[in-house]
């Protein structure tokens, strides 16, 4: 009998992994506090286990069997996938699932949205508000920036995406890229803490996470604690759905920060991060076996800077931890 390459399987869903650390970060990030509950297309019953609902569904084959074909033809059917149901209200909540979502485009960013409220409530995020009567100065009366002007000129202007060359633009991933382009662009946030560094990835090498994470390195002027995150697009193999996965302080490469003092210090970061299987990290986040990991997109470095300790002196931090670690936990994705 030959060894199960992937031993540790998740109890809730289909996920499967190689080692059990990913199982628990898999069981972390997905299962934490809550009960997936796997549901009978049949009857609607629900099971909280997956192996339940497969000999749950048997019974159903064994009932199908016993009917006779007038009977069976007589049994509620989905016009668009012709599957069968014992009763009308179960088919009528299957066909739910057949209606056209409305879709929402705004151009002013190029974001997409498919519920009416919502971007309703982006639209008004793109308004500047009316300025206070009391003003000295009208905004009318002040002159316009050269960007200002050209945002006039062009209302309509979508946002320029850079879409990796080997990703058809006809394609789903390449939908995923436009509705997310703001998420996965490159970009950076600067606080006197906490600060997080965006990197879109063209292609996924070491050298260019190498080079990112120079740029990340060369902008501290103090100690700092470093950890890492990638976004991804994910692909249903049944359903041909692609989905983006957010980069997150939540779904971390590292189990711990990495404490950076100088350069050599940030040498074993480096070392540490791009030794770590990006694929498999992937794989260990995604909901289910039925989603495949079809392009990592963008990694993203959070920092957490201790701005009393000069970075490059060799300074002794033995009570570090305890103000470092919660707040790199904080953050949702």
């Amino acid at each position: 009998m030959e060894n199960n390459p992937f031993p540790f399987s998740c109890e809730f869903c289909s996920a499967e992994f190689t080692v059990k650390r990913n199982l628990t970060r898999h069981h972390r990030m997905f299962h934490h506090g809550q009960r997936v509950l796997h549901v009978c297309d049949t009857c609607g019953k629900a099971f909280s286990r997956l192996d339940s609902l497969k000999r749950h569904m048997k019974t159903h084959q064994d009932s199908s069997t016993e009917l006779k074909p007038d009977q069976d033809n007589q049994r509620p059917t989905c016009s668009q996938c012709k599957a069968q149901f014992l009763e009308q209200k179960h088919l009528e909540k299957h066909m739910k699932l057949h209606l056209p979502k409305e879709t929402y485009l705004c151009h002013t960013c190029g974001q997409i949205y498919h519920h009416r409220a919502k971007f309703m409530k982006h639209i008004n995020s793109h308004r500047k508000p009316i300025p206070h009567k009391s003003s000295k100065k009208r905004v009318a009366d002040q002159p316009l920036s050269n960007h200002a002007k050209g945002r006039r000129q062009q209302p309509n202007l979508m946002p320029m995406i850079n879409l990796p060359p080997y990703i058809d633009p006809e394609s789903c991933a390449a939908q995923v890229y436009r509705e997310h382009w703001l998420d996965i662009r490159d970009r950076q946030s600067f606080g006197r803490v906490h600060r997080f560094y965006n990197f879109h990835l063209p292609n996924l090498n070491n050298e260019i996470l190498r080079e990112k994470a120079q740029k990340v390195f060369e902008q501290q002027s103090s100690v700092f604690k470093i950890n890492a995150s990638y976004g991804f697009v994910l692909c249903n193999n049944e359903t041909n759905e692609c989905r983006y996965f957010y980069a997150s302080r939540n779904t971390k490469v590292l189990n711990e920060p990495a404490l950076v003092t100088d350069k050599s210090s940030f040498q074993e970061f480096l070392d540490t991060f791009l030794k770590e299987d990006v694929l498999e990290y992937a794989r260990t986040l995604r909901p289910n076996s039925k989603w495949v990991v079809q392009h990592i997109t963008n990694v993203t470095f959070f920092v957490f800077c201790i701005t009393d300790h000069p970075i490059g002196q060799g300074i002794d931090l033995p009570d570090y931890n305890h103000f470092v670690k919660c707040p790199m936990e904080t953050h949702k994705n």
